[in-house]
């Protein structure tokens, strides 16, 4: 059975409101338990987006008030959960858990409609929550499973030939997440392929439409500073993380979805769709240049929708009890629980957040700056504004020549400000290095601001604290 499937027009009502879906509610609610009882702030982007959003929030705009190098409509998105949350920092790191947990409900009833059983539906949307890669991107809001939502909303609405809305959804998924491209590419070759030409015009008319409709306003306000700060930025972006390290990490970490990538590619021949998403999967990870674990969530939920076809080949082909393979993956989950928890619990937790702010507040200074995944949190959390509004510190920008360390230093310096930087502290190795960060020139610092506080941290890389500087 391919993309056209089962028409079963089932509402969701019909489909979810009954005594068999209770697995598939008890699973999400024991895993929105289990992301409770690990929520923390962190260090982490989720402080730029959420920060962001607070500025816009008091009427600032995009771009042209606030720098910023993706597309929008994730810190928009992100007013609304500063509006509903009360301008709590610490539950907007839980959001993406409540999104990951609506997506997995997608899934279940995208199946559902497809004339999947209850059972698949369930460990299919548990392939989905329970994989090593959800479990630890959920530890953090960077707007990759709301662009996971609108990815299965444009699968789902394409499975319902509603092909204008699979261009809606596959706008507002790439302008929350461009990096989510293979989605809406898989979709488009698969239309024109087909020569299904009407439907692609009407899937071209819906996404061109939206992103119009979404980036026009932003664009007469801020058109100059939206291009050159999106455009300019990512096109000189340079590598991170060596690929062959991602590589190995999703392929023994997440092997479920790297086998079901695999099984879709072998079977393209037999699903196209499915067997395309895979090509350009693939093809997404070769060629872009700065890729990261996180941005392989593409992945997850259109490797989920698929599964059946795996787990059905698997029945077919080696003759087992029909709880064999349920019984097998929920120890893989259980085993996906304990490797997230044991090796990512710790990992950029700021237990000592409030310290840092109070510090902060008792200096009385003008101005806060730092390293981009927690400076903006001291700022909002102390009520210290950062250095010249700029929110976002990533050293790839002053890698990149978008911002400068000596003109923001001397700025630092003529100022009353407090610097809140990675720390690479290990005594027994003489190692003291509190400056090393690419966002200040480190002499001038140690020249001229005064260490106040050290506090430890679990992070990537040599940084194992947060040095807090008095810079005046």
């Amino acid at each position: 059975m391919g993309i056209s499937g089962a028409k079963k027009e089932n509402s969701i009502k019909d489909l979810i409101f009954c005594w068999r879906a209770l697995p598939f509610f008890v699973g999400v609610f024991f895993y929105l338990v289990y992301k409770f009882g690990t929520l923390s702030i962190r260090l982490s982007d989720s402080n730029i987006y959420f920060v962001t959003a607070s500025h816009l929030a008091k009427g600032e705009i995009l771009y042209r008030d606030i720098f910023f190098t993706n597309f929008p409509l994730l810190p928009y998105l992100s007013v609304l959960y500063y509006w509903m949350l009360g301008g709590n920092l610490k539950m907007y790191f839980f959001t993406s858990a409540i999104e990951t947990s609506v997506v997995a409900l997608l899934i279940f009833y995208v199946l559902l409609r497809e004339g999947k059983s209850y059972l698949l539906a369930t460990i299919s949307s548990f392939v989905y929550i329970f994989s090593v890669l959800v479990l630890i991107t959920t530890d953090h809001q960077t707007g990759v499973f709301l662009a996971s939502l609108f990815a299965v909303l444009s699968y789902m609405f394409l499975k319902s030939e509603k092909y204008f809305w699979v261009g809606v959804m596959c706008a507002l998924m790439f302008l929350v997440k461009a990096y989510f491209i293979p989605i809406a590419l898989t979709i488009g070759v698969y239309l024109f392929l087909k020569k299904k030409w009407k439907y692609f015009l009407y899937f071209a008319g819906g996404g061109v439409g939206a992103g119009v409709i979404i980036l026009l306003p932003i664009f007469i306000l801020a058109g100059e500073e939206m291009v050159a700060q999106i455009f300019g930025y990512s096109l000189s972006r340079g590598a991170g993380i060596p690929k062959f390290e991602i590589a190995k990490f999703y392929i023994f970490r997440d092997f479920l979805f790297f086998g079901i990538l695999i099984f879709n590619l072998v079977n393209i021949k037999k699903r196209l769709f499915w067997g395309l998403f895979s090509v350009f999967s693939l093809a997404f990870f070769f060629f872009y240049q700065d890729i990261y674990y996180l941005y392989l969530n593409f992945t997850a939920p259109f490797a989920a929708l698929s599964f059946p076809y795996l787990y059905q080949d698997m029945q077919e082909k080696v003759k087992m009890h029909v709880f064999t393979i349920p019984t097998i993956l929920g120890l893989l989950f259980l085993w996906n629980i304990y490797v997230s928890y044991s090796g990512f619990y710790s990992l950029g937790r700021i237990e000592t957040i409030d310290e840092i702010a109070e510090i902060v507040r008792e200096q009385e200074a003008e101005y806060v700056y730092g390293n981009n995944d927690i400076a903006p949190a001291i700022s909002y959390l102390s009520g210290t504004p950062q250095l010249n509004n700029i929110v976002d510190t990533n050293e790839n920008m002053f890698r990149s020549g978008a911002l400068d360390a000596s003109t923001l230093t001397s700025d630092i310096l003529k100022n009353k400000t407090v610097l809140v930087l990675h720390s690479a502290y290990y005594p027994m190795l003489g190692i003291e290095n509190d400056t090393f960060s690419e966002i200040v020139v480190g002499e001038k610092i140690q020249q001229n601001c005064r260490l106040l506080k050290r506090f430890p941290v679990v992070a990537e890389g040599v940084t194992n604290g947060l040095a807090v500087f008095r810079c005046f």
